[in-house]
C-alpha cells in the first residue's frame, strides 16, 4: 500500500528548529490544529472546544513530541511520522497537563518558550508558567506564519484541488435552484457536490485514508427579501419565482486543511 510522503513535514520541522536557533527559542508548544497538521501530518478532528487537547512540543535540539488523547492515539500514530506520541486519558492524573509538564520538565533549561499566542487555549496558557517556571513565554506565530506564507509545489497542487471542490459546490447549489425548493435543500446539494468532488480527488491518494471528503458546517444562504441578511443560514423558506439567492462558502469550503 502506498504511504504518505512525510518528507515535507520533516523538512518543515528542521526549518522551524533552525529559525528557533536564530530567534533564541528553546522550545515551541503548538496547539492549533492547522499547525499540528503542518508539522506532524496529523488531522485533528476534535480540539479544545471538546476539551480534547492535542499538543505538539518542538524542542530546538531534539525530536518533537506529540501529546494526544488515548482514544485518538492509534489513528494519530498511523498518520504521523513522529516516533514519540504520548497519550492522556479523561479523569486520569492531570489529563493532558501531566504529559505536557513531563515533556517540558525533561527538556530542562528552558529559558525561552514559544507559542502561537492567538491560537493557544487559555487553559494551556495558564499552565505553561508552571510547566516551565524559568522560561520567558514569547509569541512564535510570526516565525510560523512566515514559513506557511511560502507554499511548496505540493501545497499549491492541493490549493488548486480545493478550488475545484469550491467550484463543484457552487455548481451543485446553482443546479438545485428552482421555484418551490426550500433553502436547506440547496444547502444539502452544495454539501453533496463538494463532497463528491473531494472524494473523487482523494481516490487513490494515500492521504485519503485519513482525510474525510465530507463537506460540513452550516451553509450561508439567503434568498428573497432576506438576501440582505449577511451570514444568515439556510432555512425552510421555499424559493419563489424571481428571488435573488446568495450563497457564501467561507465557512464550508475546506479540502485537506486548505480553506477558500
Amino acid at each position: 500500500m502506498t504511504t504518505i510522503d512525510h518528507d515535507p513535514a520533516k523538512a518543515r520541522v528542521a526549518n522551524l528548529q533552525a529559525r528557533m536557533k536564530d530567534a533564541g527559542i528553546d522550545v515551541i508548544v503548538l496547539q492549533d490544529a492547522d499547525s499540528v497538521f503542518y508539522f506532524a501530518d496529523v488531522a485533528d478532528y476534535l480540539g479544545m472546544e471538546f476539551a480534547r487537547a492535542t499538543l505538539l512540543v518542538v524542542p530546538r535540539d531534539a525530536a518533537p513530541v506529540l501529546i494526544t488523547p488515548a482514544m485518538e492515539a492509534e489513528m494519530v500514530r498511523r498518520q504521523t511520522w513522529l516516533d514519540d506520541v504520548r497519550e492522556w486519558s479523561d479523569g486520569v492524573g492531570r489529563e493532558w497537563a501531566g504529559p505536557l509538564m513531563d515533556v517540558l520538565g525533561k527538556i530542562g533549561g528552558v529559558r525561552t518558550l514559544g507559542i502561537e499566542r492567538a491560537k493557544t487555549h487559555p487553559l494551556t496558557l495558564d499552565l505553561l508558567p508552571d510547566a516551565a517556571p524559568n522560561a520567558e513565554i514569547v509569541d512564535a506565530a510570526p516565525i510560523i506564519g512566515n514559513m506557511r506564507m511560502v507554499k511548496s509545489p505540493d501545497e499549491l497542487a492541493i490549493m488548486r484541488q480545493a478550488g475545484q471542490v469550491a467550484v463543484a459546490m457552487g455548481k451543485a447549489g446553482r443546479d438545485a435552484l428552482a421555484e418551490g425548493v426550500p433553502e436547506y435543500e440547496v444547502a444539502l446539494a452544495v454539501i453533496a457536490g463538494g463532497t463528491r468532488k473531494a472524494a473523487e480527488l482523494l481516490e487513490g491518494d494515500p492521504a485519503g485514508r485519513w482525510t474525510s471528503p465530507t463537506i460540513h458546517n452550516l451553509q450561508i444562504l439567503q434568498s428573497g427579501h432576506d438576501t440582505c441578511m449577511v451570514h444568515r443560514r439556510s432555512t425552510t423558506r421555499r424559493l419563489e419565482r424571481g428571488d435573488p439567492v446568495y450563497m457564501c462558502f467561507c465557512g464550508i469550503a475546506n479540502f485537506r486543511n486548505f480553506r477558500l
